[in-house]
């Protein structure tokens, strides 16, 4: 007791500053690369809004990013603001204690910046204010904004009046390169188009026109807009079908598909377009005259597996196998009284064929369109199947008091991808599917039992396992899932066997430049050596305000490490994006219930582009 009262003493004679007590908070805005000052700039400094944790979500919760079903601790607090004076300069005089994020902008100009942001279009991290401490020498960098102009124009160069024009960007979704819309506009009278306010990087510029005689307008989420203040968003549409007569008076159907710079319906022969700092791309001009290509359609017809009757008013959805650009196309209709459908505006690709008969049932086949129409398709729905599964764990005994593991279907391959937020539906489309399932799990002899599955494709996703745990293998009779998926077609006893090992290993380090100082906010990346076909091994952190990074629950085994100063998530699951970096990686053993210790190189941001 003596010892505490005398430290107690000690905090007081030294001058201890309350916990309340508000703190100074000042710093640069200046150009991004340079020292050179940006006045009359807003800097804001936001209170990260403390949640309740659902669902395995993280506690804090940055704003801007509105997730439904999340209780808030604290009620959200309105920005202290300030400007930057003609030096560049900002200060907070009195910050109370707390979480932050610190944010720089101006209406136009320039990328908005954030503290920690490595990269002109990076993402930043929180700001921890302790009481009466100052903080000073914040520096935020703004990189100037760059601009893509041109024109679209018909087969006789006639100008493409109203096209649909998009500025697509590439991103990574479960290890596979897509494309996203950063931006979209429309051509005015001459066929011309302007994208402008672009962070710095790699765009390519599609273009679709616009015609009056189809009724199908596309779906489309809304983009995201924290914590990647820069990310796009995939659309998601009925195909524009249109009927023309020809001259001998035949009616044909035309498909219009997108064309992308330099006039190519193609993506591989699509020409990218970089952008640097505060560049004017001018002349982005292309021809848009083989937009239009002959329709193809599915005929057949969908029975009540109940009854053995025709399935009326069955919803039918092809949805391609692979993605295409950055807009998903799926063709769609609904059947007849008679159980019979039409589809119109196929391709010749692959195809998930996905019916939905209500609470009658469900049904499913894999569609491989050769060069002509599909005719004769008949398929009968039927009632959801239940799943058994159970866990076991290896080295060890979890508490059975501990929460239940939690696992979901997503559909495989994982076209459709997350729920759409703020959707907006049109007349004459009925929608995309489900691309995650979370059928209910019911306790069932020494395991449990997922109810209720749709016949599909799919790979699980796990979430709520026990800490310390890794996965090493999931199951059914023959099949790896981890490796090839799963198929749901029928009823089947056989009970999907997921095992985890209990002693898994970690690894402590440091990030540091070329001249061996410490790097904050720099992802760190964790890759198998040798099985890269499994997601689940593949681990991502961030380096704290040291440099120092931990990543545990890993799997024992041979790893490689890297770190980038800024990329792409999920580009190191791509083998051309990794190729270029593989001597970069550090090796790094893992062994189970160990820890090792090493020590990374980051890449500047300037070579991961």
């Amino acid at each position: 007791m003596r010892t505490l009262c005398t430290f107690l003493i000690a905090l007081v004679m030294q001058g201890a500053v309350p916990q309340g007590t508000p703190a100074s908070v000042e710093g640069d805005v200046v150009l991004f690369g340079s020292n050179e000052p940006i006045p009359m700039t807003l800097v804001e400094l936001r209170r990260v809004q403390t949640i309740s944790s659902v669902g395995g979500l993280p506690a804090g919760l940055p704003p801007g990013l509105d997730i439904p079903g999340l209780v808030s601790r604290t009620p959200p607090q309105p920005p202290l603001t300030t400007m930057t004076n003609g030096a560049g300069h900002f200060q907070f005089p009195a910050v109370p204690p707390g979480e932050y994020r610190l944010y720089a902008s101006r209406p136009s100009g320039y990328t908005p910046a954030e503290y920690g942001q490595r990269s002109p279009s990076g993402e930043g991290i929180s700001l921890q204010i302790d009481g009466g401490r100052p903080y000073a020498g914040i520096r935020l960098s703004m990189a100037p904004t760059g601009a893509i102009s041109g024109r679209v124009v018909l087969a006789s160069d006639e100008p493409a009046v109203y096209a649909r024009v998009g500025l697509i960007r590439a991103a990574y979704r479960d290890g596979h390169p897509i494309w996203i819309f950063a931006q979209a506009t429309t051509t005015d009278d001459r066929g011309e188009y302007r994208f402008y306010a672009i962070p710095p990087g790699r765009y390519w510029v599609s273009a679709q026109p616009w015609d009056s005689r189809s009724t199908r307008i596309p779906y489309t989420s809304e983009p995201t807009v924290y914590p990647n203040r820069f990310a796009g968003q995939q659309s998601m549409g009925a195909p524009m079908v249109i009927e023309r007569v020809l001259e001998s008076g035949q009616m044909v159907q035309e498909f219009i598909q997108r064309v992308y710079y330099p006039g190519t319906s193609e993506e591989k022969a699509a020409r990218a377009i970089v952008v640097h700092s505060g560049e004017q791309v001018q002349a982005i001009e292309f021809s848009i005259a083989g937009s239009t290509v002959p329709s193809r359609r599915m005929r057949g017809t969908i029975l009540d597996g109940e009854t053995g009757m025709p399935a009326s008013g069955a919803v039918v959805r092809l949805i391609p196998r692979q993605m295409q650009g950055a807009a998903l196309i799926i063709p769609s209709t609904t059947s007849d009284r008679d159980g019979t459908f039409e589809v119109k505006g196929m391709t010749n690709g692959a195809y998930s064929m996905l019916v939905n008969l209500g609470p009658t049932g469900n049904a499913y086949m894999t569609i491989d369109a050769g060069a002509g129409d599909v005719e004769g398709i008949k398929l009968a729905t039927t009632k959801g199947v239940d799943v058994p599964w159970h866990a076991t764990y290896e080295e060890g005994v979890v508490d059975p008091a501990a929460a239940p593991l939690r696992v979901a279907l997503v559909r495989d391959p994982d076209i459709i991808g997350p729920p759409p937020v703020n959707g907006v539906m049109t007349a004459g489309w009925v929608g995309p599917p489900q691309g995650i399932i979370t059928p209910q799990s019911q306790a069932a002899g020494d395991g449990f039992v997922l109810r209720n599955v749709p016949p599909g494709e799919y790979r699980l996703r796990l979430s709520n396992v026990p800490d310390g745990a890794y996965l090493k293998s999931i199951r059914r009779g023959g099949e790896d899932i981890l490796r090839d998926g799963m198929k749901i077609l029928g009823v089947s006893t056989t009970p999907i066997e997921i095992v985890f090992g209990l002693n898994s290993g970690k690894v402590d380090g440091h990030v540091v430049n070329k001249s061996k100082q410490t790097e904050a906010n720099v992802p760190v990346v964790l890759i198998p050596a040798f099985d890269r076909n499994r997601g689940d091994l593949y681990r991502k952190v961030v380096t704290d305000a040291k440099g120092a990074f931990r990543i545990s629950g890993i799997a024992p085994g041979q790893y490689k490490l890297f770190s980038w100063e800024d990329v792409l998530d999920g580009a190191w699951r791509d083998p051309d994006f990794l190729r270029t970096y593989e001597a970069r990686g550090v090796s790094v053993n893992i062994e189970s219930a160990r820890s090792a210790t090493t020590e990374v190189e980051v890449i500047p941001w300037s070579e991961g582009q």
